[in-house]
Formats: C-alpha cells, sequence, structure tokens
C-alpha cells in the first residue's frame, strides 16, 4: 500500500493549491456500516446512476491486501469541504463526518476535492457502465451443477462488476445488471451501503436462470423445502473462500464458517437468509456471530476465546444438528502460530 500512498501525494500536489497543506497519509475506501471495504484506494469507479458512499480516513494497520478494515482500525477524518471538478459526470449528494456520498451522473473520470481538518486531498473517480457481471457464492472452491432456490427465500450472492476497462465498480441504487428467466420469478436488489453483492428473492417455484450481463448464469429450480427432506453441514472457510473441514482454533482467532443446507435428492438450497441460525452451546470457549452482512447467506464467524471443546448448534427452521470442534490449548498450539484471518472478499480475479 505504501507505494499507492506515495502516489497520492504526488498528484495532490498538482492538483490543489499550494498554499494550503496536503493531507498526509489519507486512505480511501466504501462505507459498509461498522467496516470501511477496498480501503486504501488511489482511484474509485462507480456505475451510472448509482450512489455510493466513500469515506476518507488514516489507517492505524492496513496490510496488504487486506479488503475491509473495522472501525478500530482507522482513525476517521473530517470532511470540511468537498467537491466535484466536474458535476455532470459525478455529482456530490451530501457529506457528513468522514463520509461522502456521491452519485455516478454520466460516464467519465473527473476529481474529488477535499478540505479536510488534516488539510486538502483528492481522489480520482471513474463512471462508468457494467460490462461484465459475475455472481459467486461460497465455498469458492466448490461447484454446484444443478443449485435449488427456497421459494420465499433470499440468496445473498458476491457480485463483481467491471467496466469494458476491466474496472471494478462499485455503488448501489443503479438497475441491477441480471437479468431473471423467466420474468418475475425472481427479484434482484443492492442494499444500501454493499459494493459486493446482490441479494436476490426468490418468488415462485419453477426452473429459474439468473442471467448477469456478461458473466455466467446461475441455473436452478425454486422448490419449497421442509425440514424432513433437507440435511444441515457445517465446514470451515480459508481465505480464499474454499472450503475446510472443521479443526482446531487458537485462542483469540476468528474463522469463517459456511452452513449449508442440502435437499434430500442431493441440491443444495439457496435463500437461506433469515432461515438458518447457528450458536455455541460453549460460550466460554467460542462464539459464534452471523456473517451474512459481509458475505454469502449461510457464513458465520467463529470467535475462539478460551481453550477447550467447541459446540455449535445449527438450525434450518425448527431442524437442528450439533457441531463439535476441538480448540487449542493455547495460541498457536498444537499446529503452531496461525496466520490466518477471516476470509476477505474477492475482488473478481480469482475464478468461482
Amino acid at each position: 500500500m505504501k507505494p499507492a500512498v506515495v502516489l497520492s501525494i504526488v498528484l495532490l500536489s498538482t492538483c490543489l493549491p499550494e498554499t494550503e497543506p496536503r493531507a498526509a497519509n489519507v486512505h480511501f475506501g466504501y462505507t459498509a456500516g461498522d467496516r470501511v471495504t477496498q480501503p486504501g484506494q488511489v482511484d474509485m469507479a462507480v456505475t451510472v446512476e448509482s450512489h455510493a458512499e466513500i469515506e476518507i480516513f488514516v489507517p492505524l494497520r492496513l496490510e496488504g491486501g487486506s479488503a475491509w478494515l473495522e472501525r478500530d482500525q482507522l482513525e476517521s477524518v473530517e470532511i470540511q469541504s468537498v467537491s466535484s471538478e466536474n458535476e455532470e459526470i459525478l455529482r456530490v449528494v451530501s457529506h457528513r463526518g468522514s463520509q461522502v456520498t456521491v452519485e455516478g451522473a454520466s460516464r467519465g473520470t473527473t476529481r474529488l476535492l477535499f478540505r479536510t481538518a488534516r488539510g486538502l486531498a483528492e481522489l480520482t473517480v471513474g463512471v462508468a457502465e457494467p460490462t461484465r457481471v459475475e455472481l459467486r457464492y461460497e465455498p469458492r472452491d466448490g461447484e454446484v451443477s444443478s443449485p435449488g432456490f427456497l421459494v420465499g427465500g433470499t440468496a445473498r450472492f458476491s457480485m463483481v462488476q467491471r467496466d469494458a476497462a476491466g474496472r471494478l465498480l462499485s455503488g448501489h441504487g443503479a438497475p441491477v445488471p441480471v437479468h431473471v428467466d423467466p420474468p418475475g420469478a425472481a427479484v434482484v436488489s443492492i442494499r444500501e451501503g454493499d459494493t459486493e453483492h446482490a441479494d436476490v428473492r426468490f418468488d415462485r417455484g419453477g426452473e429459474i436462470t439468473l442471467r448477469p450481463l456478461g458473466g455466467a448464469a446461475v441455473s436452478g429450480e425454486a422448490v419449497e423445502a421442509t425440514d424432513e427432506h433437507v440435511s444441515i453441514d457445517l465446514v470451515m472457510l480459508d481465505e480464499a473462500g474454499g472450503a475446510t473441514p472443521l479443526e482446531m482454533v487458537p485462542p483469540g482467532e476468528r474463522r469463517l464458517l459456511l452452513l449449508s443446507v442440502t435437499h434430500d435428492d442431493g441440491r443444495r438450497l439457496f435463500g437461506l437468509i433469515g432461515r438458518t441460525s447457528l450458536s455455541s452451546t460453549t460460550t466460554d470457549v467460542c462464539d459464534v456471530v452471523n456473517a451474512e452482512q459481509w458475505h454469502t447467506d449461510g457464513v458465520y464467524e467463529l470467535r475462539s476465546d478460551a481453550a477447550g471443546g467447541c459446540v455449535l448448534e445449527a438450525y434450518f427452521d425448527e431442524l437442528s444438528t450439533t457441531f463439535e470442534l476441538p480448540l487449542a490449548t493455547a495460541a498457536g498450539s498444537p499446529n503452531g502460530p496461525s496466520d490466518e484471518g477471516v476470509v476477505e472478499p474477492d475482488d473478481g480475479s480469482s475464478a468461482p
């Protein structure tokens, strides 16, 4: 990240008044609730007709490749004023604290000029139409040849949008470039503030195909599912989003878990938002929080608090299954120090 910061400072010196100080070591990312996603940006790109919330901050900890930062890992930089060099391309809707909301008005590239409590800063922002969209799910190393969709359920897919130049696009509020066949069988939407996912609500039964613009289609049958015809499985997700067996987790560390539901006919079911839960019955040893806000449906975060055995209880509607996994007796043992962290959202560079 350091070369990018140096580059941004050079740009500042050529684009802003020399008489005012430049803000040192400021970074940009997208505001996403209690997190800032895609931190350390030198330039950004949003879709035409969409809104995006951009955050300016100084990182307290910014590791290479980090896909997000928690609030306790950054220091917010208060925006005193902000303007767009070209409102016909990018409009400033509002700003508050360290966040500015912008709207992509038309295709092109311009700059946001900031006056902050730390000095002047600028950010290059492109506005473009998506030309390729990809829908993905966890685990990323798994293949679902014939998925099932729960009628009335909502699935959350990772969504990567790129323009003709290959830039990652963000934003919400614009028409989602995913066609549903047959029309009306499902509704695709993007949550406000979410730059990385698409929610799909399946409104009726039968065969449904999701056709993202320029990307691979996802097809399956929307079905009703009852407890007596499904089973629950639980796996860990590694840093690449691949599935691994449940294993020991050193105290003080975290891992992502994927709770999946499979129909008796072998189809994995999508549309689990609000239909599953995962909790710890050994809260002195481990705890679990729902991570679907940051990932696809069925993803939870395991937090190891102490040495001992961890017992988890998973639910789909009224069906429950218990899973046990041992935790290490001390940080880093018996498998040695662990350098794995939570699974980071994909930037679209890896295959599903």
